[in-house]
């Protein structure tokens, strides 16, 4: 019977430590830069052109990190659990392909409209990439 309990006790620390260690490693909440941008592109002959570039201030990184429900109700009111299970106080991001620098800073990928942006509802998503801005 002691070691059924010593058995039990260990693995409910296994499972508890083991959440604990998923917590640490969930993504860091990226919100980007003023000068980030992404390019509009226009149909014409030939192809899409880029007509301007829009700026993606203030638009998180979607790379499944957890976002404060507080600081973006009405992102996370349209993405519910969607992406992941929260904790009532934030909302799981979508998770899309992000490269990063030497420094863990994201260079491109795709980031969310956590806001409206003119007729664009919070989620609109655009592809971003610092190198490569206007």
């Amino acid at each position: 019977m002691l070691a059924r309990r010593a058995f039990l006790f260990g693995s409910a620390a296994a499972v508890l430590l083991a959440g604990r260690a998923q917590s640490q490693t969930d993504p860091k909440l990226f919100v980007l830069p003023k000068g980030v941008t992404s390019p509009q592109l226009h149909l014409e002959e030939g192809g899409l052109k880029p007509r301007f570039e829009m700026s993606l201030e203030g638009w998180l990184v979607v790379n499944g990190a957890a976002a404060p429900r507080a600081t973006y109700r009405e992102l996370c009111d349209m993405l519910g659990d969607s992406f992941g299970e929260s904790d009532g106080a934030s909302c799981r991001l979508p998770k899309l392909p992000v490269q990063y620098d030497e420094s863990g800073q994201p260079i491109s990928g795709f980031a969310i409209s956590p806001f409206w942006f003119g007729e664009m509802p919070p989620g609109g998503l655009k592809p971003f990439d610092v190198r490569n801005n206007l």
